[in-house]
């Protein structure tokens, strides 16, 4: 497989998340579960209302692949779907599962995007590597063929664990794709309060991933 890696750029954000609203029932009058991270939410909002981010960020990683993204996707911390809308737009995309670890905002996706391609599910990265899904148990019907990640590993103490559910679930040929914030010395006050563990070295990344899969070709920007 292809293994994307690519350094992040580093934000200052000035939102104060504590003075948001709570989430609204959603359309069928369901209560929506109370957000864990209001700070995250607050971050993932702003980039909502500047969607050139989100634009940005799936330019680089998608520049990462060798051949059109397409086919089953899985997308490992979708928030609030500003990048998951944007894997939709596409007609080569047959299937997209996106997870999150916040309940909230997988409610508030299956309320606002209604596509069929997509299912969404709550769960957290280092423990979703379903069976359906793994390849070696599914004939590989089940596996995907790109899997994207986009600043969700600096938030998981043990991210190698993460790494090696990717292995198992990414079809022979594919292709996953992750953003994670780069160069250690930058790491700050913001990176704690957004509950980050570290931040990457290109070099480390690289070997994080080499020892993780088997076959192992890597690219980053």
């Amino acid at each position: 497989p292809d293994f994307g890696g690519l350094p992040s750029f580093r934000l200052k954000l000035l939102n104060d998340a504590r003075g948001l609203d709570p989430l609204p029932a959603d359309p069928m009058g369901r209560a929506v579960p109370p957000v864990l991270d209001r700070t995250g939410e607050a971050t993932l909002e702003l980039f909502r209302e500047n969607d050139a981010y989100s634009e940005l960020l799936w330019d680089r990683l998608s520049s990462l692949s060798l051949h059109p993204v397409e086919g089953r996707l899985l997308e490992v911390g979708c928030g609030i779907g500003n990048l998951t809308r944007i894997l939709l737009r596409s007609p080569r995309v047959t299937y997209l599962h996106a997870i999150d670890i916040d309940p909230s905002y997988v409610e508030r996706l299956k309320a606002e995007i209604l596509d069929p391609r997509l299912r969404v599910t709550a769960a957290p990265a280092e423990e979703f590597c379903p069976g359906v899904h793994q390849v070696a148990e599914s004939g590989g019907d089940g596996g995907f063929d790109f899997i994207v990640s986009s600043n969700v590993l600096e938030h998981i103490e043990d991210h190698a664990r993460v790494l090696r559910s990717f292995e198992r679930m990414l079809k022979p040929r594919g292709v996953v794709l992750i953003l994670v914030p780069a160069h250690p010395f930058l790491y700050s006050s913001l990176d704690r309060s957004l509950s980050h563990f570290r931040r990457y070295r290109s070099r480390d990344f690289h070997d994080l991933a080499r020892e993780t899969f088997d076959a192992l070709s890597t690219r980053s920007k």
